[in-house]
């Protein structure tokens, strides 16, 4: 029937990705009395095939690496910013209002909020925020097939800056006067992780356009979310709760990545190596690497 041939084009290429499955599949194929047994064993025989771990692209080993160091660094860079800023502050002479310092604090954590990536040595361009709008395609949004239910380029850019931005300057403001006015603290640190792990997937989403490995990478962005907003709740019920909005977000996220990775022909979950493929680089450069254009 067709429904079977369906089932089984499904079931071979989710093995595909996970090799291991392929001796369960061939036994319960066994008990389908609705197909053939030549059927059966030229299926098992494709189904082998493609479980065969050779059958898989290789490992990008260069790129994971470079994913971790750009993560490192990033949260390396910012969290010595803002220790900075904690041991600068007490030494200037100038002490402002209250209302003052907390809108001062509010700034600085909108700015962070909204240009992290500025931090992180890798090539994170978001979409372009025009050509979502107006519905073109751009890295990240429509260079691809989309879900039908993919909200339109205009809800984006609301949600990130005039939603998600506020929400987390606010919580990070409520986080640094829980600890004393120290901004440099484990809330703060914890979405400072959450914010370097969603830079690094912007590289390999939209940058590289990996939509395999972007579905692991997207739920690591929620887990650190998650970790954030139990981090700010620790100290404020009202922190907790505001960077708890942003985790709804990002689950209605996660779940257009997952459905994007379907609809674009499953490929492998992991950042893999192939001809004319993505070659991650770094953007910052050190003295003694590569000039611009050539590899890294």
């Amino acid at each position: 029937p067709l429904e079977n041939k369906y089932c089984l084009a499904v079931i071979m290429k989710f093995t595909a990705q996970f090799p291991l499955l392929f001796l369960l599949v061939h036994k319960a194929a066994a008990f389908c009395p609705s197909l053939p047994s030549s059927r059966l064993r030229l299926h098992a025989r494709q189904l082998e095939v493609k479980a065969e771990p050779d059958a898989l692209p290789p490992l990008d080993k260069s790129a994971v690496a470079k994913y971790a160091g750009a993560v490192v660094a990033q949260v390396s860079v910012m969290a010595a910013g803002l220790k900075a800023i904690d041991v600068a502050a007490p030494l200037i002479p100038i002490t402002l209002p209250g209302d003052v310092s907390t809108a001062v604090t509010a700034l600085l954590f909108a700015t962070i909020a909204l240009k992290s990536r500025a931090f992180n040595p890798l090539n994170n361009k978001r979409p372009d925020r025009a050509k979502a709008i107006s519905g073109e395609g751009t890295p990240g949004f429509k260079d691809r097939v989309m879900p039908p239910w993919t909200p339109p380029g205009v809800v984006f850019p609301i949600m990130w800056v005039l939603i998600v931005m506020p929400l987390r300057a606010s919580s990070s403001v409520l986080a640094a006067a829980a600890y004393g006015g120290h901004l440099c603290n484990p809330a703060t640190l914890a979405l400072v992780l959450h914010l370097s792990v969603g830079d690094t997937w912007n590289t390999i989403n939209n940058a590289e356009r990996r939509t395999g490995a972007a579905v692991p990478g997207v739920a690591l962005v929620w887990l650190t979310c998650l970790n954030a907003v139990l981090a700010h709740a620790a100290v404020s019920d009202v922190a907790g709760k505001a960077l708890g909005v942003t985790l709804v977000w990002i689950t209605v996220a996660s779940a257009l990545i997952a459905d994007t990775w379907r609809l674009n022909g499953l490929e492998p979950l992991y950042p893999f190596k192939s001809e004319g493929g993505p070659e991650t680089t770094f953007v910052w450069r050190l003295p003694w690497s590569a000039p611009a254009g050539e590899k890294a």
